[in-house]
């Protein structure tokens, strides 16, 4: 018997996308003897999942959309493939603002489940992109007949509360590898030596150089930090179109020497280890994955409360508002250092549904629910 194909669409295959993991991350635990993922995306990217992919059985199909006149031949293109390829009864689309036409041609060629995943709170950076994204995202939903999203939060934003308090989305949690992430002493040390941080407040954040993570207030709460705590270090870990005005600013403020740009890294759950406190200033998140890994890493979080506090799901998690100033930010990192107990964690139920294994069988659950 032929397991049943569900297409992924997403925007690339890239391994520094937090959905793309998240997709990954599920497909490594689910029995691809019964169910397969095939990937549809438009923009390459030299660090991809490609090969993981097709090894463990998957295809993928690239549609390159790089300027506008370029759409009409893709769309084309898209119908001749959707004709021929009827083994599909499932479209997951993950970028509803960028992928409109494909869930307008899926719907046209009669896909019998077409699934529009909201994974954020926020429809763009900046007036013009939000309204461009309002826009596209509100046409796809216009060709969707199922509607899931990563926490409660993303839901209520894409879909509206009436949806959700009918239970008509469905929410797929955002899961990890647990036993990859677990705190282990020894890793602590071994990074903390090779990065030269044996005796440093190691203050860290993950996730792309993008508007949103507001990397710069970021920088300023680290710059007041080193006020107090002369011996203290950044890790920023990720890449984006800000990478280069953040290290400017980092040199702005005095501070670069102290701050370790490492870029898009596979090597997350070690970093993690050697850290004391993991810092999210981001002005919106629908679900940061982030902090689900650095609960199960024992790593203590501060978070911006315009994040959801769906993510609480340990007593490792706080919030303080934005409004509250870099000072304010950096004497709450050093009040919640000084208290860490990290050897004295305890794994609970809460953060356990969130481990792949589980995440993946109630996965597969909803997929076979639809046929």
């Amino acid at each position: 018997m032929e397991p049943i194909r569900v297409l992924h669409v997403v925007s690339s295959l890239s391994k520094g996308s937090g959905v793309v993991n998240m997709i990954m991350n599920l497909y490594k635990n689910i029995d691809r003897s019964r169910m397969q993922f095939d990937f549809m995306y438009f923009f390459e990217k030299e660090y991809s999942f490609e090969k993981e992919i097709i090894d463990f059985g998957g295809n993928v199909h690239h549609f390159p959309v790089s300027r506008p006149k370029e759409l009409i031949m893709t769309m084309s293109s898209m119908s001749d493939f959707f004709s021929k390829h009827k083994e599909y009864k499932i479209l997951h689309v993950h970028v509803p603002s960028l992928a409109w036409f494909v869930m307008t041609i899926a719907k046209f060629n009669k896909i019998q489940n077409r699934i529009i995943h909201s994974h954020g709170t926020m429809y763009g950076e900046g007036t013009l992109k939000t309204i461009r994204n309002f826009i596209f995202f509100k046409i796809t939903l216009l060709g969707a007949n199922r509607y899931w999203a990563c926490s409660k939060a993303a839901a209520k934003f894409a879909f509206g509360a009436k949806k959700v308090i009918r239970g008509n989305v469905n929410i797929v949690n955002n899961s990890i590898d647990m036993k990859k992430f677990r705190y282990s002493h020894k890793i602590r040390d071994d990074i903390r030596n090779r990065l030269g941080l044996s005796g440093e407040i190691v203050v860290g954040h993950v996730g792309g150089f993008v508007p949103v993570k507001n990397h710069k207030f970021l920088i300023d709460v680290f710059n007041e930090l080193k006020k107090t705590h002369e011996k203290c270090v950044l890790l920023l870990i990720g890449e984006g179109p800000l990478v280069a005005s953040v290290v400017e600013y980092a040199k702005m403020k005095k501070v670069s020497e102290s701050v370790f740009f490492l870029g898009a890294r596979s090597d997350v759950n070690d970093l993690m280890q050697a850290m004391d406190i993991l810092v999210l200033p981001s002005f919106k998140e629908g679900f940061p994955v982030v902090s689900v890994e650095a609960q199960a890493a024992g790593l203590n979080c501060l978070l911006s409360d315009t994040i959801t506090e769906e993510v609480r799901l340990t007593n490792l998690v706080h919030y303080l508002s934005l409004s509250q100033g870099p000072e304010e930010w950096s004497n709450k990192i050093v009040e919640i250092v000084k208290g860490n107990k990290r050897d004295e964690i305890t794994y609970e139920s809460k953060l356990e549904l969130f481990d792949n294994e589980k995440a993946s069988t109630k996965l597969e659950q909803y997929y076979l629910d639809l046929l």
